[in-house]
């Protein structure tokens, strides 16, 4: 692989450019992912989900601890122990807390199975004394009430005893409660089934009868039955030994020690055959406790001689998740309060999971196989392990006291992902990625005009009351990236030292309790005071805060010349309306305390975060002394969740700062501007008929620093996709953009981390511009790997891109290429992965022969070869919807067949199909197509019609950024004319 190495880190030439096919690496986008428009499970689908209660639970009687048994039955009936069951008793502890109690009112879902008439006990602790209990159910509101024939007496504690039956759901379909998981064996066919649980933020109920509500929190000390083949965890480490099973001959059950106080929604178990652990080595003063990752053997065990085709993918996490404990103990002074902490393989979950001591992931998000994940894939794992890990002290040991107060929860380990990323691993420099992954995503999904705020309006009186409401707090409120960002602002205000203080007070005070922010602002209010860092008899952390978590949206700041040494700045809120006047309108009911790093050209100091600037949250505009013949840089390292707009000749002045070689603007800063620049012209602030970001795309000729890229190729990528049907603009782009992508690529040094997946994605864009060196080498190392996959293995960063190149390029009498494609498809012998199967779908997508691609469409419903796997249907959809070439035939094909491929790959397939046409399709009569298309449909569709109906906006908004930038005629394409005279 030495030619490929010195190939790839040196210069490419830039000649002739060929023709050459879409990006084909997914853009890094951090974690979550997908969150603004898709649901987490086809359930949320259906219209025959149960209803919630927008009431709250009576606290009339608090829970205390729980004594579970749960006996979940994969394989076979055994008896009165059904398949696809999880048969139970909970023993409920509670203390009454008001006097004249007849009526507790605890949780369970319509599909639990309760024998009302002598399923359930209640007798109280002291003496005995048993209550003649009534029991009701009410379904609608998942409610389980128990009428007693006494009153309870305040301060006592009672007993509650209640056999249930919980269904096992299949994974396939619902992610909720007790489901299944499949994976393949080591042999590669043998299909095997696992079970583990995701209760938040309602699925508790579905497996016991509950208190369930992240407040009410109490001890459990569970029990979980299993086959001896199986291997069965817990939240807890197990108490002693694994006992027989009295009831099921040959089975065990494993006691596990009792928990800390904890919400329900964290309560954990997975039963499954065939799985081991990898444990880690505890580092020298790290963290002591056992770290263990779970999954399949073949895939966390390293290769023996028994068994040499052990994949390894356990070692990775072990090691990092042991390192990541070290650095949150030491970050919050509080040792983890469980005795072990186990990750655990669970193939149907759509992401992860912080169970208190079990957490659960997506095969994916988990393991690492060494030669095989990317180093995307690396961060991405390692990201996520930071992410669910930090929740053992955020959202464990403290919990927002309900959902409204979530981003409590989901804000703080998206801060502290990475934080924690960029202590174990700093290769990734994740401080300047979260600018990217965070920030930069939570000001895009922020701009809506339908935005929500933080605090949000779950279970209150008229909210909405289906599951689908309660999920929107973690799909559709922004709740993780900006809940994060704001964090981070916070810290930059407090400087970092004030701010750990602040935090390690606030866990002190409040672990195993539920919390309310107002709880965290006033003990970071009192630390700030203390180390001076805020004046007692000025704005509290409230005051400032509450502008940013009660209230959507966030402001646009605008910088104005006044005279040679005034300047205004004012605020606004950011909307996303282009066809609003956005000149001069100030809303008052939308303002916001803002704290204003400045920099200046006679004052460049980026790492001083300390506001030089209030713009009160009753201020409109404030003046600001300086030289406006010299640059100005407001919000100074970009610490602030706010864009800034500059005026004509403060602009132009830091833009000739910004793009001049070896700029003093901070990486961040010169980052932000760009994306700023970029979201005014998608939005109308930018009035020019060139958007002024693309001046600021200068600086690429000498700038190679990943955040800085990320963030133009994040924009430029939708720019690239609008233009692709224009064939003389396209070339005009790759004519300003090529050499910048060769040099940056030529001057990037390194193979690990940040760089090295900057320099993935400037290969894919060399390839997706045809530059021939590029070509030449894919061809051949392609045709190398063809040959022999083990012998010949592509880099895997680059694999994907290599396979479409190759095709793509392969020209139209030549077969070869597509040939192999389709034969290392079909393999059956295990040399070709699962992973580059699922690559080869899209490099055959990269075809420009119609044939070619008339046969993978074909091959979706497997009509002819190449026949297309499920797990692979919705690559296939994708990529004919993203080729120019089988563009159009493929929206005649999904109007034809849409039942079809919704019975074979679900709703998501179409929905993953439209998202993808709303990506590149810029001309009117192919929306109305779409629309029509989709109104050919109209039962089958209606549950994601207005998801559907997003992207077909989404679509309009296409054709009018053409309309604006680069009509039908490319004569007069001003985007066009701008790139030919800046080359």
């Amino acid at each position: 692989m030495g030619i490929l190495r010195v190939l790839f880190l040196s210069a490419f030439s830039v000649g002739c450019v060929l023709a050459g096919p879409g990006l084909q690496l997914e853009p890094l986008t951090g974690f979550p992912f997908n969150d603004n428009l898709l649901p987490l499970s086809e359930e949320i689908y259906s219209e025959n989900v149960g209803e919630l209660t927008s009431a709250r639970l009576p606290t009339t009687v608090i829970p205390e601890h729980y004594d579970l048994l749960l006996v979940p039955v994969l394989d076979a009936d055994r008896g009165t122990y059904l398949k696809d069951t999880a048969t139970g008793t909970v023993t409920i502890t509670v203390k009454a807390d008001a006097d004249n109690v007849k009526k507790i009112t605890l949780n369970a879902y319509q599909d639990l199975v309760i024998d009302v008439e002598t399923g359930v006990t209640v007798e109280g602790v002291t003496g005995g004394t048993k209550f003649k209990v009534t029991v009701t159910r009410d379904d609608p509101k998942e409610l389980l009430i128990l009428t007693l024939d006494n009153s309870l007496t305040k301060g006592n504690q009672y007993k509650i005893k209640i056999l249930f039956v919980a269904k096992i759901y299949d994974g396939a379909v619902t992610q909720h409660g007790i489901f299944t998981g499949k994976f393949k064996a080591a042999d590669g066919t043998t299909e095997l089934v696992m079970a583990s649980t995701q209760f938040e933020p309602t699925g508790a109920r579905r497996t016991f009868p509950c208190f369930d509500e992240p407040s009410l929190k109490a001890t459990f000390k569970i029990s979980l039955a299993y086959a001896p083949t199986y291997t069965a965890v817990g939240n807890n480490a197990i108490d002693g030994e694994p006992v027989p099973f009295p009831e099921i001959p040959t089975w065990f059950v494993n006691h596990f020690k009792k928990t800390v106080k904890m919400s329900t929604y964290l309560v954990a178990i997975a039963v499954a055959p065939s799985y081991a652990f990898v444990e880690a080595t505890p580092e020298k003063d790290g963290f002591k406790k056992p770290v263990r990752i779970y999954g399949p053997a073949h895939l966390v065990l390293p290769p023996t001689e028994e068994a040499p085709l052990n994949r390894d993918g356990g070692a990775y996490p072990a090691d990092r998740a042991t390192r990541l404990m070290t650095v949150f103990e030491k970050y919050t002074g509080i040792e983890y309060s469980l005795d072990k902490i186990d990750s655990i393989v669970f193939p149907s979950h759509p992401s992860a999971m912080e169970n208190w001591g079990l957490n659960t992931y997506a095969t994916k998000y988990l393991l690492h196989h060494p030669g095989v994940t990317t180093e995307s894939e690396r961060l991405l794992i390692t990201e996520i392990l930071a992410h669910e890990l930090v929740h053992q002290w955020f959202g464990n040991l403290i919990t927002c006291a309900f959902w409204d107060q979530i981003w409590l929860n989901e804000g703080f380990a998206n801060f502290f992902e990475f934080y924690g990323v960029d202590r174990v691993n700093p290769e990734f420099d994740a401080l300047e990625y979260r600018q990217f992954a965070s920030l930069q995503t939570a000001l895009k999904k922020d701009t809506s005009t339908t935005a929500q705020p933080l605090i949000n309006n779950v279970g209150r009186p008229g909210a909405g009351s289906k599951l689908e409401d309660y999920m929107k707090v973690f799909t559709h409120f922004n709740t993780y990236q900006k809940g994060g960002s704001l964090l981070n602002m916070l810290e930059a205000l407090l400087t970092p030292a004030t701010f750990e203080n602040g935090l390690k007070e606030f866990l002190k005070q409040n672990k195993f309790t539920g919390v309310k922010q107002d709880s965290l602002f006033t003990i970071l209010t009192q630390i700030a005071i203390r180390d001076g860092r805020l004046s007692p008899n000025g704005p509290s952390v409230k005051d400032i805060m509450d502008t940013w978590t009660l209230q959507s949206g966030f402001p646009l700041v605008r910088v104005s010349k006044v005279t040679k040494g005034l300047v205004y700045i004012s605020q606004e809120r950011f909307i996303e309306d282009v066809n609003y006047n956005h000149e001069h309108k100030l809303d008052p009911n939308f303002l916001w305390s803002i704290p204003m790093a400045i920099a200046t050209q006679d004052k460049p100091n980026f790492d001083d975060p300390t506001p030089e600037l209030w713009l009160e949250s009753h201020a409109l505009l404030k003046s600001y002394k300086h030289d406006t013949e010299k640059w100005i840089v407001v919000n100074a390292n970009a610490v602030g969740f706010y864009r800034v707009l500059y005026d004509e000749a403060l602009f132009k002045t830091l833009s000739a700062a910004l793009i001049a070689p070896n700029s003093v603007i901070s990486v961040k800063s010169r980052a932000q501007i760009i994306d700023d620049y970029f979201a005014f012209a998608d939005h109308g602030y930018d009035k020019l008929e060139v958007p002024n970001a693309l001046l600021l795309t200068k600086s690429l000729i000498w700038d190679t620093n990943p955040l800085v890229w990320k963030t133009v190729l994040k924009h430029l990528r939708g720019y690239y996709n609008k233009i692709s049907d224009i064939p003389e603009v396209v070339a005009e782009l790759k004519a300003y953009l090529l050499p910048k992508v060769v040099n940056a690529l030529k001057t990037s040094v390194g193979d690990k981390g940040m760089v090295a997946i900057l320099k993935s994605e400037l290969f894919d864009w060399a390839s997706s511009f045809g530059d021939p060196e590029v070509v030449s080498l894919s061809k051949f190392l392609f045709n190398l790997w063809a040959t022999n996959p083990k012998a010949f293995p592509l880099p895997v960063d680059i694999e994907p891109v290599i396979m479409c190149s190759a095709i793509a390029n392969a020209g139209a009498t030549v077969t070869r290429p597509y040939e192999q494609a389709i034969e290392k498809y079909a393999d059956t012998t295990g040399t070709v992965s699962l992973k580059q199967k699922a690559y080869l779908v899209k490099a055959i997508g990269c075809s420009q022969t119609a044939a070619q691609l008339d046969a993978l469409r074909e091959g979706i419903l497997g009509i002819v070869a190449p026949i297309i796997d499920k797990a692979d249907g919705v690559l296939a959809l994708k990529a004919i919807a993203s080729n120019p070439v089988s563009r159009l035939g493929s929206i005649t094909f999904v109007q034809t067949d849409a039942k079809a491929i919704v019975d074979k790959l679900g709703l998501t397939a179409i929905v993953e199909y439209v998202r993808s046409l709303s990506e590149v399709v810029v001309l009117d009569a192919d929306r109305r197509l779409i629309v029509t298309m989709i109104d050919a449909h109209p039962d089958l569709l209606k549950p994601i019609k207005p998801t559907l109906d997003a992207y077909v906006a989404a679509i309009q908004q296409n054709i009018e950024w053409i309309a604006a930038y680069c009509p039908a005629q490319a004569s007069d394409c001003v985007l066009k004319e701008w790139l030919v005279a800046n080359k």
